[in-house]
């Protein structure tokens, strides 16, 4: 999804061929007067890293609305999810690396902001691909969608990421 042999831009204008590891991680879950945050965490032990291209959230109530990236999370306070999934688009192959969930906070920082939706919303979408900055996970960086509920809500996100391999097509 970067230019060609120019990782570390912000902004692309087309696919890279050869990184071919979609992804999709799906959750969602309630809580009630609490923090509610979906997340998506890698997992990966190695420098592999995910990039996130798209998440779309919603909410059965309107809420204001933070989008930030957390540095490597030392705890999470979690909440017990509804359903989880993170599969590949080929149905076949299996689970890449990935982690979703649902959390009432983190033992992190916010490393940065990228979005605050004030005002109360039930959805919200974000593309982070096509000419538009773009967010990559280093191993232990976790991507949040989250607010402050004074009641019940259920969330619900999806985010859409691939596996970031080396610009270099693969040996025939």
């Amino acid at each position: 999804m970067a230019y060609l042999n120019t990782r570390g831009t912000l902004v692309r204008s087309r696919l890279d061929f050869y990184e071919t590891s979609n992804c999709w991680a799906f959750v969602y879950g309630t809580a009630t007067a609490s923090g509610i945050s979906a997340y998506i965490l890698n997992n990966a032990s190695a420098a592999t890293q995910l990039d996130v291209y798209g998440v779309q959230w919603f909410s059965s109530t309107p809420q204001p609305w933070d989008v930030a990236v957390h540095q490597p999370v030392q705890a999470i306070l979690p909440l017990t999810p509804g359903e989880i999934e993170v599969h590949t688009i080929q149905p076949d192959l299996p689970a890449p690396v990935g982690v979703v969930g649902l959390a009432s906070g983190y033992v992190a920082d916010v490393y940065y902001r990228v979005l605050r939706q004030s005002g109360g919303a039930t959805s919200g979408q974000i593309d982070l691909g096509y000419d538009s900055p773009h967010i990559v996970l280093p191993p232990g960086w976790l991507f949040s969608v989250s607010t402050y509920v004074s009641g019940t809500c259920e969330l619900s996100m999806t985010v859409f990421y691939q596996i970031v391999l080396d610009n270099v097509p693969p040996a025939q």
